[in-house]
């Protein structure tokens, strides 16, 4: 009987070893994936980042390219304008010219 108690007890206290050496090994593979979980959150943000800048740097470069587009054109309907102008103007003094005159 007294045998029997030793195995009983020698079984439990190797349950408990196994358990604690199970739970070691659990603690150190959630630690191990906390990490791995850390350092991809950590690339991932890093690859955001890089792919915001580089969306912002696309963005800014092609508004730059259609304001200098507008420029031009406005630039050009200026003159267009500035020439329509000082043509009516001539036009308009010579009419007076030629009222003040007749």
């Amino acid at each position: 009987m007294r045998n029997k108690i030793e195995q009983v007890k020698r079984a439990e206290a190797e349950a408990d070893e196994a358990v604690g050496t199970a739970r070691a090994g659990a603690a150190r593979v959630l630690s191990e994936a906390e990490q791995s979980v850390r350092e991809l959150l950590r690339e991932s943000e890093a690859d955001a980042e890089q792919e915001a800048s580089s969306l912002i740097e696309k963005a800014t470069s092609e508004a730059e390219a259609e304001a200098s587009k507008i420029r031009a054109s406005a630039d050009t309907q200026c003159k267009t304008l500035e020439g329509t102008t000082k043509s009516r103007v001539e036009e308009a003094a010579g009419w007076v010219a030629q009222r003040l005159t007749s």
